[in-house]
């Protein structure tokens, strides 16, 4: 009875020591996640400006002579579209990212109350129907 007993300890110790080590490593992958996105993002984003024109360049050597002018002006009307689409996106984000972490109930309220005011207004004046509406048997 006693060595199930300290067996059972041992067994609970055990795991409870690689729950610990587990919870170490995932909190470490994070740290180093975290730092590598603050260093490296900013690295390529520099790079990427820098390079911008060469690699623009070496897209339009990939497009046939032909269609070049077609495709410059192509790009030329995706752009604005593209651009503003991005901007928007990532306006909406950081107004509700900042609305969320600043006023906890504004991020509740967003979540619930957006799909209540587009089933108010896709759905018709009467609803919920009342009993006088309700199917009548003959």
């Amino acid at each position: 009875m006693l060595d199930d007993l300290v067996n059972r300890i041992g067994e609970t110790v055990v795991q409870s020591e690689v729950s610990v080590c587990n919870g170490g490593v995932s909190g470490f992958g994070n740290l180093v996640q975290a730092i590598v996105f603050r260093v490296v993002m900013p690295v390529v984003v520099f790079y990427l400006l820098l390079g911008w024109q060469r690699m623009l360049a070496a897209g339009e050597k990939l497009v046939p002579r032909a269609n070049l002018d077609t495709t410059r002006r192509l790009m030329r009307e995706i752009d604005p579209a593209l651009s503003g689409y991005v901007r928007g996106t990532a306006t909406v984000f950081l107004f509700l990212a900042g609305l969320i972490s600043f006023i906890p109930c504004v991020g509740a309220t967003i979540a619930l109350g957006s799909p209540s005011a587009f089933r108010r207004h896709e759905a018709p004046a009467s609803w919920p129907p009342d009993s006088s509406h309700a199917c009548r048997r003959r």
